[in-house]
């Protein structure tokens, strides 16, 4: 388990190393740190098989990581928590729900604190074959201190 909290310059090297030896590592907890996101992204692609829990403050260049985890760099994700600093202005989130099913089809936690899913659709605008949802989710966690515009059709 990686914990990196309050973090500043986290480098691509890290990363790197990280991914050289660390072949066990199954959770990385980055909430509230500055990164190289392209370093996590190079390892979320050569090593995310691994990771079962993802932490991550939401930040404009921080979406790349979302993104990553929906094309399916971490197929057996169990947690995945993004959150956003209370001073922060951006507030939404964009994902695609129906890939990140897709992509994650082990889920079992996923909070969204103090974010606004801004909801993306498939690009070929294709429903899942496999069924909808998250079939294994026992943790669905939408937080936020202000009106967050979510409706049942959301959920």
């Amino acid at each position: 388990s990686l914990r990196l909290s309050y973090c500043k310059s986290v480098t691509a090297k890290a990363f790197h190393c990280l991914g050289l030896h660390s072949r066990c590592l199954q959770s990385i907890d980055l909430q509230q740190s500055e990164f190289q996101v392209e370093g996590l992204l190079e390892f979320l692609e050569n090593h995310g098989k691994q990771i079962r829990q993802i932490l991550f403050t939401h930040g404009l260049k921080n979406d790349r990581i979302l993104a990553a985890v929906s094309r399916g760099c971490c197929p057996d994700l169990e947690l995945l928590e993004v959150n956003k600093r209370l001073d922060s202005k951006d507030g939404e989130l964009p994902v695609c729900m129906q890939q990140l099913q897709m992509a994650c089809p082990k889920l079992k936690t996923f909070r969204m604190l103090n974010v606004r899913p801004l909801h993306k659709t498939m690009r070929n605008g294709a429903a899942s074959s496999t069924g909808s949802g998250f079939p294994l989710l026992e943790e669905l966690c939408i937080a936020t201190t202000a009106y967050s515009y979510m409706t049942d059709r959301d959920l």
